[in-house]
């Protein structure tokens, strides 16, 4: 009774299905490394995921978002507080040193 929304749910149920159990599993057979090699990141994203639902579920029932700018504003907020977990918990030294290249260079 879903009709067009029944059909997207049900498409990224199994596309993300897939992408998560198969594809890693496929890789890992294929490249002849171990099974777990991919279960790392794909935690690290899964935590990640849920930190931002539970950020935007708290920002959700404090305030009201009623424009285009507060919804802009606490975007703003959620990828903040995103990048700082992400820089710390998730990137390794080599990351944070990769990324940081991207960052213009102070010329004072």
């Amino acid at each position: 009774g879903w009709n067009y929304y029944g059909v997207a749910i049900a498409g990224a149920i199994v596309l993300t299905l897939k992408n998560v159990f198969f594809v890693p599993w496929y890789a890992t057979k294929v490249m002849g490394i171990p099974t777990n090699t991919f279960t790392k990141s794909l935690f690290s994203g899964f935590l990640a995921a849920l930190i931002i639902a539970g950020f935007a579920a708290i920002i959700g029932k404090i305030f009201i978002i009623i424009s285009l700018f507060n919804l802009a504003l606490f975007l703003g907020i959620i990828s903040v507080i995103y990048f700082i977990f992400i820089w710390y918990i998730g990137f390794n030294q080599s990351e944070r040193k990769i990324f940081s290249h991207y960052f213009p260079k102070n010329t004072e």
